[in-house]
């Protein structure tokens, strides 16, 4: 039986790279989707975020304005949550992709009621577009969607965030931190997704 019940995952654009270093590895990716999907089976409710590394970050122009970089940032992780939502659904997932701003009929627009319901559904929900506005990261978009959709659980690669019995006592979104299993220089996305599979399954992995 699977340790959690609803988890929320960070996944970085340089992981979903791979060793190209930048657009998407698609070998990778499908080792993430197989991986996640032996969660889904296993009943636990899975959302995704995105970062956008991959293609551009925030800070990568000296000379635009700060807030239409950081803009085109949040466009990266559209980008990235479609293509890997696609790729999701290859290997048999299904998936729905949500924003916190209008993005056409590419994605649907982020309310917490529709995301819960989707992955009560066992859709694999990616929220993109990190938390829509400039100067937060998506870091920063994790913990808040994690709370919003009371996720037992958030992973950020390197750290994860319990949550049930820990906001609802303070208020606070986080209070206890434990660092997980890092990947070395040479670590892969799967690494990652591995450590993260193996805890919220609840096998032993050493944490600490």
């Amino acid at each position: 039986m699977a340790k959690y019940k609803r988890v929320l995952l960070k996944l970085s654009g340089e992981a979903l790279a791979g060793p190209n270093k930048t657009g998407f590895d698609e070998a990778t990716c499908l080792e993430v989707a197989r991986q996640v999907k032996s969660l889904v089976e296993d009943g636990v409710q899975v959302a995704i975020v995105t970062g956008g590394g991959n293609f551009w970050r925030g800070r990568t122009s000296e000379t635009i304005d700060r807030t239409k970089a950081d803009q085109i940032g949040m466009l990266a992780t559209v980008m990235n949550c479609v293509y890997v939502s696609d790729i999701f659904r290859y290997v048999g997932l299904k998936t729905s992709v949500m924003t916190p701003f209008v993005c056409g009929a590419f994605t649907e627009l982020f309310s917490k009621d529709k995301a819960v319901k989707a992955l009560e559904a066992g859709e694999v929900v990616f929220f993109a577009g990190g938390t829509g506005h400039p100067y937060f990261s998506t870091d920063t978009a994790t913990v808040l969607r994690a709370i919003e959709i009371e996720a037992d659980v958030s992973w950020n690669e390197t750290a994860w965030y319990p949550f049930k019995n820990q906001h609802r006592r303070s208020g606070r979104g986080i209070n206890d931190h434990a660092s997980a299993k890092k990947c070395g220089s040479g670590g892969t996305c799967y690494d990652v997704f591995w450590t993260v599979v193996s805890v919220i399954a609840d096998q032993t992995v050493n944490i600490g």
